[in-house]
């Protein structure tokens, strides 16, 4: 009997063993657990933290925004002091090409002059001004040609016994312009680069005679004495200015020449030995 007593004991014992193992636990979660103070001071503290994270987050597109506004503003100011440069350079510039007038004002320099308006000024000596105003006479397509086709770019003369060279050039091309020259059975070299007493041909002697040479010669200065086109297809007139040449010989025999002899011819060739003319259709007297 007295040890299931025991037994009861015991399990009373250890029951309340256990309940006091509980209540010492319960003690040390007591311990353990933070007061309402300490609760308090750290959801303020959490408040704190999480406040200054979300004012850093708002912050930054609004920083973001700020530093793209400066950017476009540098960028803004750099064009426009860059436009503003532009137009000082260009009023510098109008300024230094500006003069003044008679009136007092301010234009612009007058353009530099064509060559072929330096070419006509200078022509305009020995032809009548007003052939030049039509772009197609031969007098405006022979000064166009020395002016800008000529290979030779003779630098334009300003004084006539200077520029005799140039003036010589000139009325050979002029007479192959006025005399259907693209349509001459032999063109003899003529509008090319060579010196224009080269612009001839030299016919090989027959029968043991002396060679022909068919074209423009010239003296020992290299200046036209004679002028031998016959039977080369020649058509139109004889232009005045062939009285420029000194000529001691001219032959235009057999060709289809019209008009009038130049008196300029004559006048100015008084000591020329030959002057073949016939089988044309010329009209008049010799001046």
């Amino acid at each position: 009997m007295d040890t299931p007593t025991r037994k009861r004991h015991t399990a009373e014992e250890t029951h309340w063993k256990t309940s006091d193992d509980f209540l010492i636990d319960d003690e040390n979660l007591h311990d353990q657990l933070p007061s309402v103070e300490e609760i308090r001071m750290s959801a303020a503290s959490a408040g704190r933290l999480s406040s200054s994270s979300s004012s850093k987050a708002s912050c930054r597109p609004v920083m973001m925004i700020c530093m793209a506004a400066v950017a476009i503003c540098a960028l803004v100011i750099g064009l426009s002091v860059g436009l503003t440069n532009d137009n000082k350079n260009q009023e510098a510039t109008d300024a230094a090409t500006s003069t003044s007038t008679d009136d007092g004002t301010w234009g612009e320099d007058p353009p530099q002059e064509s060559r072929l308006d330096q070419a006509i000024a200078f022509l305009s000596a020995i032809t009548e001004p007003a052939e030049f105003a039509d772009l197609y006479t031969p007098r405006r397509r022979a000064a166009r040609w020395m002016a800008e086709e000529d290979p030779m770019q003779y630098l334009i003369p300003t004084d006539l016994e200077e520029g005799r060279e140039f003036i010589e050039r000139y009325v050979a091309v002029l007479i192959y312009f006025s005399m259907n020259g693209p349509l001459w059975g032999v063109q003899l070299d003529f509008l090319t680069d060579k010196h224009i007493c080269e612009w001839q041909v030299e016919y090989p002697a027959g029968d043991g005679g002396a060679s022909r040479k068919v074209g423009i010669g010239c003296d020992e200065n290299y200046f036209v004495s004679n002028f031998h086109l016959p039977g080369n297809s020649l058509k139109g007139t004889i232009p005045v200015e062939i009285g420029e040449y000194k000529l001691e010989s001219l032959n235009l025999n057999s060709n289809q020449i019209v008009g009038h002899i130049p008196a300029t011819l004559v006048k100015s060739n008084a000591n020329m030995i030959l002057l073949a003319l016939q089988h044309n259709d010329l009209t008049g007297t010799i001046p």
